[in-house]
């Protein structure tokens, strides 16, 4: 019987892959753990809202940005300029 021993570079490799399937099934394991934390869940749906509506200012914003300048009868231009405040 044949027996076939690995070089040092497949038995590398075969461990590098054996300690990314476990810290994935680790991973997998933890985010399982977080669906059973309410807290987390209300959390991250919150935080998903607030990403939303977001989105919808930042649509609105660039809309009125693209506004051309109002121009009154004795000639005045007003242009309207929206600009991102930090919280």
């Amino acid at each position: 019987m044949l027996e076939t021993e690995l070089t040092v570079e497949q038995t590398m490799e075969l461990a590098i892959a054996k300690a990314q399937e476990a810290r994935k099934r680790n991973k997998d394991e933890k985010r399982l753990e977080l669906l059973n934390n309410a807290d987390y869940v209300e959390y991250k749906a919150s935080l998903l809202d607030e990403v939303e509506q977001v989105t919808k200012l930042t649509a609105i914003a660039d809309t009125l940005n693209q506004m051309k300048p109002i121009i009154t009868n004795d000639g005045s231009k007003y242009a309207i300029q929206c600009y991102p405040v930090a919280e």
